[in-house]
């Protein structure tokens, strides 16, 4: 099984393994370089900005400007999602925003 950015996972047990192996690594595998191509992507377009912490399909920050409204807080972080990445030109994914203390506070905005 082959991602389109090269990566891929050889499959070396029965038809059924496999095919249960390959539909998970495209899943999860492809979902994972996604979210790396958004994190490198973060980091040039906005190296005043680092991310804290990244868990799955998370991308989390805890030093934006407190100045900053919902309404620019929610431009800076869909930004990401509309804009294509190296591996996968041509995808577009819509982020939800959420803002709080720490992850049990996080309310959608």
């Amino acid at each position: 099984a082959q991602l389109r950015t090269g990566h891929y996972l050889e499959l070396l047990g029965s038809p059924s393994d496999n095919f249960k192996s390959c539909c998970a690594y495209y899943g999860q595998g492809g979902g994972a370089q996604f979210m790396q191509d958004k994190m490198i992507q973060c980091a040039r377009l906005y190296p005043d900005y680092p991310m804290c912490g990244q868990i799955h399909d998370d991308l989390m920050w805890d030093n934006l400007p407190a100045t900053w409204t919902v309404a620019e807080i929610k431009k800076f972080v869909s930004h990401l999602g509309e804009t294509e990445t190296v591996s996968f030109p041509g995808l577009l994914v819509p982020f939800e925003t959420h803002v709080g203390a720490n992850g049990g506070q996080m309310k959608g905005i």
